[in-house]
């Protein structure tokens, strides 16, 4: 199976999908916005926990990408009391 960054960012692989910015021809803002975004990732993780959960509470994941899954681990919360 095959995926572009745009599933990744569906499937909540991403913690952010960044727009405007060309890779190959960037100015001191977009590095500045970048930084910014990074930095603010680090921060979500403070106090959290390291397991990889949060790939299915993203916006994406619960509006795209991760909606069955999310129906599976919901309906085996509620049978098996977890």
């Amino acid at each position: 199976m095959a995926y572009d960054i745009g599933n990744f960012n569906k499937l909540g692989a991403l913690y952010k999908l960044v727009d405007g910015i060309n890779g190959d021809d960037f100015t001191s803002e977009d590095v500045k916005r970048m930084e910014e975004i990074i930095d603010e990732a680090i921060n979500s993780t403070v106090d959290k926990s390291n397991a990889l959960s949060f790939r299915y509470q993203t916006k994406e994941a619960i509006e795209e990408g991760r909606v069955a899954i999310n129906k599976v681990r919901k309906a085996m919360v509620e049978q098996w009391n977890l």
